[in-house]
């Protein structure tokens, strides 16, 4: 889902700042804590870019006007993740990522459609 772009603070266990685009590509950042978005282990003398990932929770799937299937998502759940303007949802392109792996939410006993992914781009 997300490019690392660089090393922004070295405050245990470490904080980058990740990029993306959602479907209208527009470039949304995000400031993160390196173990939420790669098992790498970044620092400063790191090599950026690099590949990670964000979970996300798929509010809606649908297709829009000219046939491209979007999706809309959250990334306040599971971890709370907004970006550097405080934007948690967004509608990214579902052809653009590799995969969504499903696990099942906390609270899918209370609503079963509740799942969360983690978005991976290609």
């Amino acid at each position: 889902m997300v490019r690392i772009v660089r090393f922004v603070d070295n405050s245990q266990p470490g904080w980058v700042e990740c990029e993306f685009a959602d479907a209208e590509g527009r470039r949304h950042l995000i400031i993160e804590k390196v173990p939420v978005v790669t098992a790498e282990d970044l620092d400063a003398d790191s090599e950026y870019p690099k590949q990670g990932t964000v979970r996300c929770e798929i509010l809606k799937r649908y297709h829009n006007e000219k046939g491209q299937e979007l999706v809309c998502i959250t990334t306040y759940r599971p971890f709370c993740i907004e970006s550097i303007e405080g934007a948690s949802e967004f509608t990214v392109p579902a052809g653009k990522w590799n995969y969504f792996r499903v696990s099942r939410h906390p609270t899918a006993t209370l609503n079963p459609v509740r799942l969360i992914v983690t978005w991976f781009n290609r």
